[in-house]
């Protein structure tokens, strides 16, 4: 309160935020003690090329939320392709250093989804195996990015106050006859998000 001039609600509150976020554990009696330094912000690079997919998956934790199949993926336009016959629906959550960084809403081919492991499909880049499967392919890949806030049910599945800004990706890979192989919805917490854009002269 001496040091910055502020009431001892504002304290309060700042140390309730910190709590939550796991950096310190409070003591009635005793006070409040650190835990751990907080992550570095902007960490999760958001290139456009397939490594920097990749890479949003290094030293991450991740895990299914739910999963089961669908008949159909939601709102593809016609201009982004044909949908595939049947799909199957995941819900995957991407930690980092126990915090939640990233939702992922997929649809997957089902004939893709049978094909791989569901532990690899639940722990790895899928993406990735998809583009490192040489069975399958040729592929094109397009994805979206916008900025916007977390409403009530995103802020409750990462864990973060309403209105906290997010980044939503669309992510869509098409095979060599235009189907719809995957889709998959993104959102990441804003505060770690930065955006890389090699410009070409």
């Amino acid at each position: 309160m001496e040091e910055f001039k502020v009431a001892r609600v504002t304290i309060r509150q700042a140390l309730d935020i910190l709590e939550h976020e796991g950096l310190v554990v409070r003591y009635r009696a005793r006070g409040s003690f650190v835990l751990k330094r907080p992550s570095s912000e902007h960490w999760l690079s958001l290139r456009t090329d397939l490594p920097s997919l990749e890479g949003v998956m290094r030293n991450a934790d991740t895990r299914f939320l739910e999963t089961r199949p669908v008949e159909r993926a939601p709102y593809i336009e016609e201009s982004e392709g044909a949908e595939a016959d049947a799909y199957q629906y995941v819900r995957r959550e991407i930690s980092r250093d126990g915090v939640i960084y990233a939702i992922v809403d997929i649809h997957l081919d089902r004939a893709l989804y049978e094909r791989y492991d569901e532990k690899d499909l639940e722990q790895k880049s899928i993406t990735g195996m998809i583009f490192a499967d040489k069975n399958v392919g040729p592929f094109e890949g397009l994805q979206t990015l916008t900025v916007s806030t977390a409403d009530g049910q995103t802020a409750k599945l990462l864990e973060m106050p309403i209105n906290a800004p997010i980044a939503r990706v669309r992510r869509i890979l098409r095979d060599s006859e235009g189907r719809v192989i995957y889709l998959a919805s993104v959102v990441y917490r804003g505060e770690f998000v930065k955006l890389d854009i090699k410009l070409d002269g």
